[in-house]
């Protein structure tokens, strides 16, 4: 967890697989850079709290 002026930003990792449009998106940008860009990607998920 990350904190930014009163404000608590958790990040845990999250998988998407293929077929997600973000996921297929994000792995034709980095096809070049991901050893596997056939499966699943995975990103973290974040959320803010507070304020």
């Amino acid at each position: 967890m990350m904190r930014q002026e009163g404000v608590a930003i958790d990040r845990e990792p999250g998988y998407l697989e293929p077929g997600d449009a973000f996921r297929d998106w994000l792995a034709g940008v980095l096809a070049d850079r991901l050893p596997e860009h056939d499966g699943d990607v995975r990103v973290y998920l974040c959320g803010a709290r507070g304020a």
